[in-house]
């Protein structure tokens, strides 16, 4: 999310709200593959720092690809930008 290690949850939410809508596949039609993969890591990167554990096991080296949970991401998407019928 291109945030200081120190940055409080407030500053990681603004950060992953602002790359969510600019990477958002639905805006970027003419880049969707580029936008989906971005936008699928600047997720993944959300679901880990916006969660006290995960970005402590995070800051330790201990997570990997696989620990990425997808309900978790939809649930942490539909807070910030609501349901779009999903």
């Amino acid at each position: 999310l291109g945030v200081s290690k120190d940055a409080d949850g407030e500053v990681i939410k603004k950060q992953y709200k602002k790359l969510a809508v600019q990477w958002h596949p639905d805006k970027n039609r003419e880049n969707a593959e580029e936008a989906t993969v971005k936008f699928q890591a600047i997720s993944e990167a959300y679901s880990v720092l916006s969660d006290p554990d995960k970005r402590q096991r995070y800051d330790r080296g201990e997570l990997d690809d696989d620990d990425f949970d997808y309900d978790d991401f939809l649930r942490h998407f539909s807070d910030h930008f609501g349901d779009i019928g999903m």
